[in-house]
């Protein structure tokens, strides 16, 4: 029995895992994906609990810029959607659980835009928002959505509506029917920006105009979308003109929008919402990361990381745990940074110390997977039983909650 018990420690301190910190942790695994712009390439950073890696995903010529990351639900396969300069083509990877592939979704050599957002379905079909000039002498360009279901296709959602008009910034999501939704910026060139709204029914795209604008106004930059918990759709864009943080609600009737959140100078917004139905923005404004938050009833804002000037996109998920994580650019040291809200301080940390990396980041949360299977002793549902069960096994290892039901660990059936 003691060389039976001697093994089980042995083989669990021998596979590297400490005590109570097994793979993922309780709640999965962290992902950026992002450009290292030094070199050109599009990298992925990945977090599993313990420590954060860092991997080339493709180099191949000047590519990474703008990128967007998602996980299918049904097979966990990672998407990225982002920029090739070199050619001004769209391109797509994906991660399989072993490696990465890419391949290009359009290559007309006409992409244009400064974001190309990736939205994924419960069967693993693709969505991707993008702008693509049409090759007119004025620089008009028209918005696309790219599919894919077996094989790529590409669609027009929107066409300019004269002369060096088009979209520019913009965000695609999946209704509570899985149809795809797209917030842009559309640009005027004699008029200024809008904010726009694009929806499929199944058949067709409709539209709707949630911020004119007005003239020579610029609403809608850098828009951002997400579906909430109740199925409403939530919009945080940025007002050039009046340097003001601006948010905007559809209540499956009517858009209703809020102006002047926030001051911020510089946009760069992202939006998120968490169980307790508080919406949280990411922004920047003199330079400093910051978050507001609306909790039903008044906004409050705060800031995240002044300590370096922040630049460029923010992107900011909720975990499970209901932690807040933002990705961003710190400028000044040209470095990736990730910021963290635990439910009552902010702390920030590099996630990539290379040279100039981190612009266009994108981060997401990639659930556990659940096991569909009963295997006995497997204690974390991977449908395996390794290491990280005895390790989670060996947290406990000796709890008698029937002589101590106090102990943390004794939670009552």
């Amino acid at each position: 029995m003691k060389r039976k018990i001697f093994t089980f420690v042995m083989l669990v301190l021998m596979s590297g895992i400490a005590f109570g910190e097994y793979a993922g942790g309780p709640y999965g695994r962290l992902h950026m994906s992002y450009i290292d712009s030094t070199n050109g390439y599009l990298k992925h950073a990945q977090y599993d609990g313990t420590n954060w890696t860092t991997e080339i995903v493709d180099d191949s010529g000047n590519v990474g810029y703008y990128t967007s990351i998602k996980q299918a639900p049904s097979s966990g396969n990672l998407h990225i959607a982002y920029y090739d300069t070199t050619n001004d083509y769209l391109k797509h990877a994906v991660y399989d659980g072993s490696n990465w592939t890419t391949e290009t979704v359009d290559n007309s050599g006409m992409v244009s835009g400064c974001k190309f957002p990736i939205a994924v379905s419960s069967d693993e079909k693709l969505y991707i928002s993008y702008g693509a000039l049409t090759g007119g002498g004025d620089y008009e360009s028209d918005l696309y959505c790219a599919k894919y279901d077996g094989c790529w296709s590409t669609s027009i959602v929107k066409q300019h509506e004269s002369s060096r008009d088009g979209p520019f910034d913009l965000y695609i999501a999946l209704d509570p029917s899985e149809n795809p939704i797209i917030a842009y910026q559309y640009n005027e060139y004699w008029s200024g920006a809008s904010l726009r709204f694009a929806q499929w029914n199944g058949t067709t795209w409709q539209h709707t105009t949630i911020d004119p604008g007005g003239s020579n106004e610029n609403a809608g930059g850098h828009c951002c979308l997400i579906v909430g918990l109740d199925g409403r759709f939530h919009i945080s864009h940025f007002d050039y003109n009046h340097d003001n943080l601006k948010y905007a609600v559809y209540n499956g009737t009517n858009w209703t929008e809020y102006d002047s959140i926030a001051a911020s100078d510089t946009g760069q917004t992202s939006i998120t919402e968490t169980s307790d139905g508080h919406l949280h923005i990411s922004y920047i404004h003199t330079g400093a990361l910051r978050h507001a938050e609306y909790d039903g009833s008044i906004w409050s804002t705060e800031i995240v990381d002044d300590f370096t000037i922040v630049a460029n996109t923010t992107c900011i998920i909720n975990s499970p745990d209901e932690h807040l994580h933002i990705s961003y650019y710190d400028s000044t040291n040209q470095r990736l940074k990730h910021a963290e809200y635990n439910g009552s301080s902010w702390t920030t940390e590099i996630i990539d110390s290379s040279s100039d990396v981190g612009k266009g980041s994108s981060i997401i949360y990639t659930p556990q997977q659940v096991c569909q299977y009963v295997l006995v002793g497997d204690l974390n549902d991977d449908c395996k039983v390794d290491f990280y069960d005895f390790a989670m096994m060996a947290e406990n290892w000796l709890i008698d909650c029937c002589l101590d039901p106090n102990n943390p660990a004794c939670v009552p059936k």
